[in-house]
């Protein structure tokens, strides 16, 4: 669905709703997706009813309108209705959340983007996809997959990214895919990873590291996957190193296939 900007509705259409609350909500609508289009779907905005707000503007057209009053009709239909739609999709909360983000370094964000990242997205404004690793979509133990640039787990300018990590998320897995994880990347300057956070804490909790940077293609990478070498490490271990190889810091390498061992505080358990 293309986001639709506010700053062309004529607030004069909004005589046509008549309910105090309803009409709160549709201003608010209004003013937030001022400039939705620079924003897109990092466009934090509040849960309201919106599914209410969206039933009473189909409602207005069973309304005996006068001439006028059609022609506010027309901005509610074709700029109101719509970003009432996108406002129902943005403020739900999901199960799961799978994306590969768009890459854009904030040097070469607008003006407007880079003071709304600053504003809402401070620990992960250096490039836009770290900032839909922080969006607020998942419901309370939602599952989040996503395949981003390897820099955020170890450049200091993401340290506090990491923290967040750490005191918000539980790291389940995370793939090192490195570069040529696409065929239609080329090159050795972009550097993949894919991870699996869920929304909750265990700081105990054990996760899974599995290296592939070291193959030279995607079908090698995708051969190796389920039966390369594995790493095991908590969290707060991995993600407080800075380090360009973290998966080899402080990690317990077992072998796939195998009961291998835990680390778990420091100390090796056995795998059951």
């Amino acid at each position: 669905m293309p986001f639709i900007e506010s700053s062309k509705f004529n607030t004069d259409s909004l005589e046509l709703i008549t309910d105090s609350s309803v009409l709160e909500n549709a201003k608010y609508l209004i003013e937030k997706f001022v400039d939705s289009k620079e924003y897109g779907s990092i466009l934090r905005i509040e849960h309201r009813d919106y599914r209410r707000l969206y039933n009473y503007l189909i409602e207005l057209e069973n309304n005996n309108l006068n001439i006028l009053e059609l022609g506010w009709l027309y901005d509610i239909k074709n700029i109101l209705i719509p970003i009432c739609k996108l406002a129902i999709i943005l403020s739900e909360k999901y199960d799961c959340m799978i994306t590969n983000p768009p890459y854009l370094s904030s040097g070469d964000c607008s003006s407007k983007l880079n003071n709304y990242l600053t504003k809402e997205y401070k620990i992960a404004k250096k490039d836009l996809y770290a900032t839909f690793m922080i969006t607020d979509f998942l419901k309370p133990n939602g599952v989040q997959a996503m395949i981003n640039q390897h820099k955020w787990m170890f450049l200091s300018s993401y340290k506090e990214l990491r923290e967040y990590f750490i005191n918000n998320r539980k790291l389940i897995n995370a793939v090192h895919l490195g570069t040529k994880a696409f065929d239609e990347i080329s090159g050795e300057k972009v550097q993949s990873i894919a991870f699996i956070f869920q929304k909750n804490v265990n700081l105990d909790y054990i996760s899974t590291f599995i290296k592939l940077d070291d193959y030279s293609s995607p079908e090698l990478k995708e051969n190796q996957l389920f039966v390369s070498q594995k790493f095991l490490n908590d969290a707060e271990t991995f993600f407080k190193q800075e380090s360009s190889a973290p998966f080899k810091v402080g990690a317990v390498l077992i072998d796939a296939g195998h009961g291998g061992r835990e680390f778990r505080r420091g100390v090796a358990q056995e795998h059951r």
